[in-house]
């Protein structure tokens, strides 16, 4: 399987802005955002406090997996910062899903039981991208993680989160195909992925 994703890539058109762009809504971006938004929607408390609580849950759920990244890639087990090799993708998928975890239990831990839930929901949206990369074709997290803050925002805010969603995933679908690190299917499946798990929140 890992043939047909490499052949897709080399294939793929790259071009600086489809990277700049892929960054700046990379999951781990994505993510950061949606634990924002879980911790201030629906409250007007945004005290230096409640904001130091979620800057600590942050470290933990945005951080840990970078850290994740890096000591991967710097080992040798991770060859590409996009784990196109879907064998690669499983333990990395695990790791960041225990820091999400880890980053679940101080939002209990620190009150803010609505973070918990979102990254909660988070773990296993990871779980499910796992097993169908493993089993079936391997999904967009990038796809994934924007549709699924587009659900969260469109839960406290439903215009918004419906044109965040749109302008996100679009952009992504398109960035993502034209390099070649997914199908237009594989984009689609993640976007399925982000709104199934995460209407739940």
């Amino acid at each position: 399987m890992d043939d047909v994703d490499l052949d897709r890539l080399r294939a793929g058109r790259q071009s600086r802005f489809t990277s700049v762009l892929d960054q700046i809504l990379h999951p781990f971006v994505l993510g950061g955002i949606g634990v924002l938004v879980a911790a201030t929607s629906g409250s007007h408390d945004l005290s230096s406090g409640v904001l130091a609580r979620t800057a600590a849950i942050l470290l933990v759920a945005v951080g840990g997996p970078i850290l994740v990244l890096r000591m991967s890639l710097r080992t040798g087990r991770l060859s590409d910062h996009q784990a196109v090799r879907r064998h690669e993708r499983g333990p990395l998928l695990i790791t960041g899903g225990l820091c999400l975890l880890a980053a679940g239990a101080l939002a209990v831990w620190l009150g803010v039981p609505r973070v918990a839930r979102y990254l909660g929901l988070g773990v296993l949206a990871t779980l499910v991208a796992i097993v169908l990369t493993r089993y079936v074709t391997k999904v967009s997290l990038h796809t994934t993680a924007a549709a699924a803050l587009a659900t969260v925002v469109a839960r406290h805010h439903f215009v918004p989160g419906i044109v965040l969603g749109a302008v996100t995933v679009t952009l992504l679908i398109w960035s993502r195909t034209r390099q070649g690190r997914h199908t237009l299917p594989q984009t689609v499946l993640g976007i399925i992925v982000g709104v199934a798990v995460f209407v739940l929140y």
